[in-house]
C-alpha cells in the first residue's frame, strides 16, 4: 500500500479532530457465574461472532473461555497472559485488506473448572469515522467473500446501521 497515512485518514476522530463522527467505544463485559452445568454439557456465554470495526483491544481477567477460530476452522483457546492485551481484527481492517487480513472470529465458552466465578473482560473497540467509505483500498485477495456485502460508495455509519437492522430482522 503506498499511502502511508492510510489507517490515520480513516480514524481522524480519534487522533486529530474531535468534531468528526466516530463511534468508537469501550465495553466492559460481565459474566455471570454459572451454578447448573451438567458436567457433558458445552456451553457458551458468548456466540461465534466477528467484531465490526478495524480492530478490538480486550483485556481479560484469569477466568479463560475466549476461543478464537483457524482457518481451517478448528477453536483454539486464547488463554489469559497476566498484563497482556488480546487483539482481534474487525470486518472494516478485512474489507479494507481485500479479504488478505480476515476478520477474527472467536466466542467465549462457559469451561467447567471455571464456571463458578465471573468473568470479565474490558473491549476497546476501533471503529473508523462514520463517513469512510467501505471498499478494498488494495486488490482482493482471489475468491475472496465480503464477510458481508457491501457497496463500493457506501460510507461506514450506513454499512454498520444495515448490518444491525439485518441482525434485527433475523431474531
Amino acid at each position: 500500500m503506498e499511502d502511508t497515512n492510510f489507517f490515520v485518514r480513516r480514524h481522524r476522530a480519534m487522533l486529530e479532530d474531535r468534531n468528526i463522527k466516530n463511534h468508537n467505544f469501550i465495553r466492559s463485559n460481565y459474566y455471570f457465574p454459572q451454578k447448573n452445568f451438567a458436567e457433558d454439557e458445552e456451553l457458551l456465554r458468548l456466540g461465534e461472532h466477528c467484531d465490526m470495526g478495524t480492530f478490538t483491544f480486550l483485556l481479560q481477567d484469569e477466568v479463560g473461555g475466549l476461543e478464537a477460530k483457524t482457518p481451517n476452522g478448528n477453536w483454539v483457546p486464547v488463554p489469559p497472559i497476566k498484563n497482556s492485551i488480546v487483539f482481534n481484527v474487525g470486518f472494516m481492517m478485512e474489507i479494507w485488506s481485500g479479504g488478505h487480513i480476515p476478520a477474527t472470529p472467536h466466542r467465549v465458552r462457559l469451561l467447567k473448572n471455571t464456571m463458578d466465578p465471573a468473568r470479565q473482560s474490558l473491549a476497546f473497540f476501533l471503529l473508523p469515522d462514520d463517513d469512510v467509505v467501505c471498499k478494498p483500498a488494495v486488490a482482493e485477495k482471489p475468491n475472496w467473500v465480503a464477510p458481508f456485502p457491501y457497496d463500493a460508495n457506501e460510507i461506514f455509519f450506513d454499512y454498520i446501521s444495515r448490518l444491525i437492522a439485518q441482525s434485527r430482522e433475523v431474531y
